[in-house]
């Protein structure tokens, strides 16, 4: 007795579990059959320009945290001079730190950020390797009984994660979450013990929603 076992085309079509998806674009649910469009090339060019010029350079965002200095190897008149623009240097670390705040990237801080109902827009690169580490993002966005719809933005090509991730100065990025902005109680709890005052930091809140 011969048992069927439906093509790569048809699983890829209408896949019946999880591991027959062949991409991310349609995926199995408890709910029905998942279908994400995919945006096009110029629509992917376009926001990962944006992303680049209107976030990642004014918000001079680093992802990994370099040891600037050697304070017993470096002369005394330099110390002075790092000294004098420590203003600076907090409104520039200020920054930084509001936009990390907002942006989570990878599978752990992105599901985190869904689960607690904190994600304001969703990007996921349709190329993600394993995708079904990647299902439920689309299922926890989609799901029927949600209380909103967070919008998702699913990236074309065969190295979308690999310009996502050179776009935020990384080497590979298969998800980024974007965070709702705090409440105005958690945002004064958190100006309260920062140097930068309330004004700018409205003012960078603005630009990520902007």
């Amino acid at each position: 007795m011969s048992v069927y076992r439906p093509t790569k085309r048809q699983r890829h079509e209408a896949p019946i579990s999880p591991f027959d998806a062949q991409s991310l674009n349609i995926i199995a649910s408890a709910f029905g059959i998942l279908k994400t469009p995919v945006v096009s090339s110029t629509e992917k060019e376009i926001i990962l320009n944006r992303l680049k010029k209107e976030i990642v350079t004014p918000f001079e965002l680093t992802l990994s945290v370099p040891r600037l200095y050697n304070r017993n190897a470096v002369p005394a008149s330099t110390l002075n001079q790092i000294k004098t623009s420590k203003k600076v240097l907090k409104v520039t670390k200020s920054k930084t730190q509001t936009l990390k705040s907002r942006l989570h990237i990878g599978v752990n801080q992105g599901t985190r950020a869904l689960e607690t109902k904190e994600a304001q827009l969703v990007i996921l690169c349709n190329d993600a390797q394993e995708c079904t580490i990647y299902q439920h993002v689309i299922r926890h966005v989609k799901h029927p009984k949600a209380d909103e719809q967070v919008p998702l933005v699913l990236l074309p090509g065969s190295r979308a994660a690999f310009e996502l991730g050179e776009t935020l100065g990384i080497n590979r990025a298969s998800l980024v979450v974007f965070a709702k902005r705090p409440n105005d109680k958690l945002q004064e709890n958190r100006s309260s013990t920062s140097d930068v005052d309330d004004g700018k930091i409205k003012m960078y809140h603005d630009k990520i929603d902007s």
